[in-house]
Parts: structure tokens; C-alpha cells; sequence
């Protein structure tokens, strides 16, 4: 049996693109209506319409939140104004950065001394400076650089999941230094800990939201020296395990939808009885066992209560004690 611990290279970032959508106002609205009934368009928001045709996106489920938000961003493209930029989430929507759900909404950002603007219904527009160089052009959509967004994010949403939108950040390329000296920068003190934090413990290995998610709340119970992505090979095989602590043969995975066919599961119990035998102790996670996260975090700490594994107290768990963005009480 050997380990060790296998990194992942950036890969490039892939921007999406947004779907076309027309304005009530500029197109005849009998035939509008018309097309409507016959449900050739739907509505995305007031006043903004676009043709239903045969998404591929649509088809696949777990895109389709996407898809929402990349139409509302497209609805509000058209009332944008020169200095205005698309940012945090709605920026990490662009950047093809994970989405948490319920955070559809468009989010802007225009300078604090310009004319005041009333923004339209829904969007949510954040009265700050945003330097040139941290503005970008993906395609002919304006937004916040790849490392901006990542900070606003980390600022703005629960670390749980801010923490997979900087993994994934990581993943087509963040520089993590620059982002945070562009935490550092920004004039607002307010969750610049966190963010460092949060930043500081990205990941490029993790392979999914949830499997951050996991990484995240392993740290928080007080496990210490987490890998991803360890490099396993038993009984002549090549193995690749989501998440393990330094020095001791305990393995967390996240199993997705995927996972759940016969033969998926037929592997899988035979790549567990390998890593067993090798030494290994596997545990396994799905997403309902990520809610709540106060059993979640029980559960880590007796993992580690029977395998006679020390748990401390990390930086991160440090920080996060008394963040208002934490989405319930940490342990």
C-alpha cells in the first residue's frame, strides 16, 4: 500500500454565455401574447421574455437553477449603465462557479458617486468602488474579476458555502494571493477575517460543492491536517480519496446522484473492501447527511472519539466562532 498526496492543475475557466431574452415594449405584444399561449416564450421577469425552444440545460436538473439565474442576469443586462458591473454571486454565476440556491437574484455593483439610479425589481445593487482591475469583460458582459468575485462571495454568503465557491475559484485559476490582497484593500473591515480565513483554506483538489461542504464542516468538528484528492494504491489499484487527515488512514466520501446505480455500487463496495484491507477506514456521505450541521459535526467528532483521533481547534473554526454569517451556531 502507498499514499501521497496528488494536486490538481487550474484549468481554464469557462464564462457562460447568456441567453437571448426580448423587452415587452420593443416587440408587438399581440404576437407576444400570442407566443406565449402557445408557450413559444416565457416569462423571466416583468416585462422580459424569452423563447422556451429545447434547452439541453433544462434537461439536465441540477442545471437548471443556473439556467434561472443566467436569464435574470440577462433580463437586467439591458438596464445596465456603463459604470455599473455584474458581481458576487451573480459574477460567480458567470464565471461558472458553483450557485448557492436561493441566491437567484441579480447583484450589481455601481459606484457610490454615481447619479442615483433606482434599480430594478429584484436586483440587488451594492453602492461600492470597484477598481478597473478588478473589472473584467466576459464576452460583452461586464462583471467583477475572477478574484473579486471570489472575495465578495466569501464576504456575503455563509462560509459553508462560500468555502465551495472558493474551491472551485481555485480550480480555473484564482490566484489566491491576489484575492487576498484585494481583501486586504477593500476599505469595508467587515468579514475580512472571514474571508481571509476561508481563502487561506480553499482547496483546488475538492470535486464538488458538497465535498467542500464536507471538507468545511471536518474542519469546524476540529479535525486537523486535511487532504484532498490523497493518492491510494491497494491490491493493485489506483485510488483517489475525497478527503483525508494527515498521519491517519481515515477517509471521508462524498457520494453524488451518480454513484447510485447497480454497477456504481458494485464498484464502490469493491474499492472499499481494497482500501480496508490496506488499512484504510472509509466513511461515507451523502447530501442529506450534510443537514443539519450541528449532527454533521457530531458525528465527525465521534469518528474521531472512536479511531482515538485528537481533535483541536483550527484557525478556521477560530474565526468562524462568532460570524453572523454562519449559518447556525458552531460547535
Amino acid at each position: 500500500m502507498q499514499t501521497q498526496n496528488w494536486r490538481k492543475q487550474p484549468q481554464a475557466p469557462t464564462p457562460r454565455q447568456l441567453p437571448e431574452v426580448l423587452v415587452a415594449r420593443e416587440v408587438d405584444r399581440t404576437a407576444l401574447s400570442r407566443a406565449v399561449k402557445r408557450q413559444l416564450m416565457r416569462r423571466v421577469r416583468p416585462g422580459i421574455y424569452r423563447f422556451s425552444g429545447n434547452d439541453e440545460m433544462r434537461a439536465e436538473r441540477f442545471k437548471q437553477h443556473e439556467l434561472v439565474v443566467l436569464e435574470r442576469i440577462s433580463a437586467v443586462r439591458k438596464f445596465l449603465r456603463d459604470d455599473d458591473c455584474f458581481s458576487h454571486v451573480s459574477a460567480a454565476t458567470l464565471w461558472g462557479l458553483p450557485i448557492p440556491p436561493g441566491y437567484s437574484n441579480p447583484h450589481i455593483a455601481s459606484p457610490p458617486t454615481s447619479v442615483n439610479h433606482t434599480a430594478p425589481i429584484g436586483v440587488i445593487r451594492h453602492r461600492v468602488e470597484v477598481p478597473p482591475e478588478h473589472r473584467t469583460m466576459l464576452g460583452d458582459v461586464a462583471a467583477t474579476s475572477l478574484e473579486r468575485t471570489t472575495v465578495d462571495c466569501l464576504r456575503l454568503l455563509p462560509p459553508e458555502l462560500g468555502i465551495a465557491i472558493a474551491d472551485s475559484a481555485l480550480r480555473v485559476g484564482m490566484d489566491r494571493d491576489l484575492a487576498l490582497e484585494i481583501n486586504q484593500t477593500i476599505p469595508n473591515r467587515r468579514f475580512r477575517k472571514q474571508a481571509h480565513a476561508l481563502l487561506a483554506f480553499a482547496d483546488i483538489g475538492a470535486e464538488s460543492p458538497r465535498e467542500s461542504q464536507l471538507r468545511f464542516h471536518l474542519s469546524v468538528a476540529g479535525w486537523q491536517e486535511l487532504e484532498t484528492q490523497t493518492y491510494v494504491y491497494a491490491d493493485g489499484a489506483d485510488y483517489y480519496l475525497d478527503v483525508t487527515a494527515s498521519g491517519y488512514q481515515v477517509g471521508f466520501e462524498f457520494d453524488g446522484l451518480g454513484k447510485y446505480t447497480a454497477d456504481a455500487l458494485r464498484q464502490e463496495k469493491l474499492r472499499d473492501h481494497k482500501l480496508r484491507a490496506a488499512g484504510w477506514h472509509i466513511e461515507r456521505f451523502i447530501s442529506r447527511d450534510l443537514t443539519p450541521p450541528d449532527l454533521l459535526q457530531s458525528r465527525l467528532r465521534q469518528i474521531a472519539r472512536d479511531r482515538n483521533i485528537p481533535l483541536g481547534t483550527s484557525e478556521l473554526q477560530r474565526v468562524l466562532q462568532h460570524s453572523p454569517l454562519t449559518a447556525r451556531p458552531i460547535a
